[in-house]
């Protein structure tokens, strides 16, 4: 998937809301997504539950790698935001995992959720205010 900002500002932000997102089998499958153009992008995603089977449990997977082709040295330029449901189940943070081999380059961005990258390329910056950011494997 390709965001094309536009040839606008530089300091434009555009915003992209998904709410409730609610998966079976805990991943959510958005595939590549390159941003290009002037402006930046913030994608927010409200995890509404997860999946309770899993290892680890709660676990909400991004399937895809994101400023990968060409690799962006802006790491500004997209920002993925995570936000937990006040009623996300059993009072427990999400955890946030992207599947191995995959790239991303931008930054997330969590409340109350914990985060577990393996095997990965990453460039950005990571916050959140959940229990635990864990890097296993080559991460």
């Amino acid at each position: 998937m390709v965001f094309d900002l536009g040839s606008g500002s530089d300091d434009r932000e555009f915003k992209l809301y998904v709410d409730n997102v609610s998966t079976s089998n805990g991943s959510f499958n958005v595939g590549d997504i390159q941003v290009k153009g002037n402006g930046k992008l913030s994608i927010i995603i409200i995890i509404e539950s997860g999946d309770t089977s899993g290892n680890p449990k709660f676990e909400f997977s991004w399937d895809g790698s994101v400023n990968n082709n060409p690799i962006l040295s802006d790491l500004s330029k997209f920002q993925l935001v995570l936000k937990k449901s006040p009623s996300f189940t059993n009072g427990k943070n999400p955890v946030f995992t992207i599947p191995n081999n995959n790239v991303f380059i931008g930054s997330i961005l969590g409340n109350d959720v914990d985060i577990l990258l393996s095997n990965m390329d990453f460039r950005g910056f990571i916050a959140t205010l959940g229990e635990s950011i864990t890097f296993t494997s080559t991460g």
